[in-house]
């Protein structure tokens, strides 16, 4: 295996180089043309082992964390508002509904009988109101759901604003 160093460049690159690359010309990646030096002078290169050894951390910066943040309130919002949309009740699963005229009993039948006399505006059924609260309750907590959902996906969207951060360069030892 030949020997690597690394060839510092104006712009503050280090190109990699070979032993076999010895008074070559090489261009970086900033269109730069670098004169590789002799065997002789490049011994005085940080070897490319060397640099590789102390990996870069990769931390995340501000964009990737609000992605984070808020793809974790967004999901759990998301998966609530589409659980109470299912769970919505039907006035059928609450209110129950009357028998067939031949089916009622005395009694059933007495009971109808005297809501019809009073008036049908009266009041209404108990199971109705226990309905209209509970549907209430549904869509309201529904709403929240689908409010937190929106939060999280604006918090996702403002990370596109933020800026990309400049990691910093270290400068390059020339000289071992």
């Amino acid at each position: 295996m030949k020997a690597r160093y690394l060839l510092p460049c104006s712009c503050g690159r280090e190109i990699t180089v070979e032993t076999g690359q010895a008074g070559q010309t090489i261009r970086c990646s900033c269109g730069a043309e670098q004169e590789v030096p002799t065997l002789m002078r490049m011994s005085s290169l940080r070897r490319a082992e060397q640099a590789a050894t102390a990996p870069p951390s990769r931390r995340w910066g501000l964009r990737q964390r609000l992605l984070l943040v808020g793809a974790l309130i967004a999901l759990p919002a998301l998966a609530l508002a589409a659980y109470l949309f299912w769970r919505l009740p039907t006035r059928e699963q609450v209110v129950p509904t009357q028998a067939p005229l031949d089916e009622l009993t005395v009694g059933q039948t007495w009971q109808i009988w005297q809501d019809l006399r009073t008036g049908i505006e009266r009041r209404p059924f108990p199971a109705e109101a226990f309905y209209e609260r509970l549907a209430q309750t549904n869509r309201q907590w529904l709403a929240v759901a689908l409010s937190v959902f929106v939060a999280g996906l604006l918090i996702m969207v403002s990370s596109v604003f933020v800026p990309k951060s400049k990691r910093r360069r270290l400068p390059a030892d020339s000289a071992v």
